[in-house]
């Protein structure tokens, strides 16, 4: 387990604000974009699953969902 501790140990890493000079107007720039991708990237699967659920006659249906739910995933890491 002292392999995953470091993996994911926050000791040693720079936070944000220092590449940004701690300028606030820089810091919510990157906040509110980071928002807005991260929104973006759970309407995507939305979308999709409306238009498959529409549309029940579409050939490979299920490659629709499982792309609507591997966006879903990436939106999910992009908050993190």
């Amino acid at each position: 387990m002292p392999l995953f501790s470091g993996i994911l140990s926050e000791n040693g890493l720079t936070p944000h604000g220092f590449c940004l000079l701690w300028q606030p107007g820089l810091i919510w720039l990157h906040v509110v974009s980071d928002t807005i991708t991260g929104v973006s990237y759970y309407a995507i699967p939305v979308a999709l699953a409306y238009f498959v659920w529409k549309r029940p006659d579409i050939d490979f249906g299920w490659m629709f969902w499982m792309f609507a739910g591997f966006i879903l995933a990436c939106g999910t890491t992009h908050f993190f």
